[in-house]
């Protein structure tokens, strides 16, 4: 927890100075809805979606060894989720986005949230159509 207390310090001391000082350095705003990261911030994004990655990964393994096969199911969900997430999570905060990139990283990101939402709910036609 200290190192994790320590990074968010100072990400925190260096988002406020140049929020002050020179917002531009952090990213720039493209069209209506798309920012471009830079320098340490995009370090700070691309830092934290492979943490969440791994801890992702540990609870979806956690899942898929359990005994019941609904919690199994859920895990495989899980892991599908956390994968295609941080994919496509990676790509939107590092890649220049255009008009071919954005819809291909828009859908990555919007599968991973239907992965999700069957890994944390489980609807019942999901449940009888892959467990029966």
């Amino acid at each position: 927890m200290g190192i994790f207390l320590i990074i968010g310090v100072i990400f925190e001391v260096y988002l406020i100075y140049y929020l002050i000082n020179d917002p531009s350095v952090m990213g720039e705003l493209k069209g209506l809805v798309d920012i471009e990261f830079r320098g340490f911030l995009r370090i700070y994004l691309i830092f934290n979606i492979l943490l969440t990655l791994v801890v992702g990964i540990l609870i979806a393994l956690n899942s898929i060894k359990a005994k019941e096969p609904e919690i199994k199911l859920r895990g495989k969900f899980l892991l599908m989720a956390f994968i295609s997430w941080t994919i496509g999570a990676i790509f939107d905060a590092s890649v220049p986005l255009n008009f071919v990139t954005l819809p291909i990283i828009r859908i990555i990101l919007i599968s991973s949230a239907i992965e999700f939402y069957f890994g944390f709910v489980l609807p019942d036609w999901i449940k009888t159509r892959f467990l029966t």
